[in-house]
């Protein structure tokens, strides 16, 4: 990655960070500030990820409570950048620490997030996000179960058990009783687009409040309960 295709203020450093779950992220610290430079490693194409770009740089400019990770533009004014390695992105580093499952002030926090976020995302057009699997349509959601409604324990590579066939058996009258909700009732539900991926791991906490909503790979127009 060449990191002078940014406006950066030397000295230019990379420093170790905690690591998401889907792409790799490397700190970068100049004289100004810290960055986070995200490799994406998770295929979502790049039409979605542009999109992904365009909400966030949106968002920056929206009245919210908390901070996004909005992409920096290249000198060129690319918010994507690409080598022979892939495709990177430079955010600023935002303040904040995990917030915590089990402290219910910390998660009342975060839903109180949630309803401010998604009331902003409410006015944003809700045109398709390329490349997007909707919460809807079970046989693309993981390639490794295309049919979820026949799933045995050989399309996932389990040992063939009583044990492995009762949970497939299972999951097979659970995904019977969600083609009824989601035939009958799921397409009549509210849509807006929304965040997609909502937890504490994509939140961080700040003097006790969210400071930063995180990891907007999943946004996209969707119910939105989800």
């Amino acid at each position: 990655m060449n990191l002078e295709r940014y406006a950066l203020t030397p000295p230019i450093t990379e420093f170790p960070i905690v690591q998401g779950t889907n792409n790799t992220i490397i700190g970068i610290r100049t004289k100004d500030r810290d960055y986070v430079l995200k490799r994406y490693d998770v295929p979502h194409g790049i039409e979605g990820i542009q999109y992904e770009h365009t909400v966030l740089t949106w968002l920056d400019k929206q009245d919210l409570s908390f901070a996004v990770p909005a992409p920096i533009k290249t000198t060129d004014g690319r918010t994507l950048d690409q080598d022979t390695n892939g495709h990177y992105a430079l955010m600023p580093l935002l303040q904040g620490h995990r917030p915590g499952h089990q402290n219910p002030h910390q998660i009342e926090a975060l839903g109180a997030a949630l309803g401010e976020l998604h009331t902003v995302l409410n006015t944003y057009p809700t045109t398709p996000r390329p490349h997007a699997v909707l919460f809807n349509d079970l046989g693309n959601i993981h390639p490794l179960v295309p049919n979820p409604e026949t799933l045995t324990p050989q399309d996932v590579g389990w040992p063939q058990t009583t044990l492995a066939e009762t949970h497939c058996a299972w999951l097979r009258e659970e995904i019977a009783s969600l083609n009824t909700f989601l035939r009958e009732t799921y397409n009549t539900l509210p849509k807006q687009v929304i965040h997609g991926d909502m937890a504490p791991s994509n939140t961080l906490y700040h003097n006790n409040q969210i400071s930063a909503v995180l990891d907007f790979e999943f946004t996209g127009p969707d119910v939105r309960i989800i």
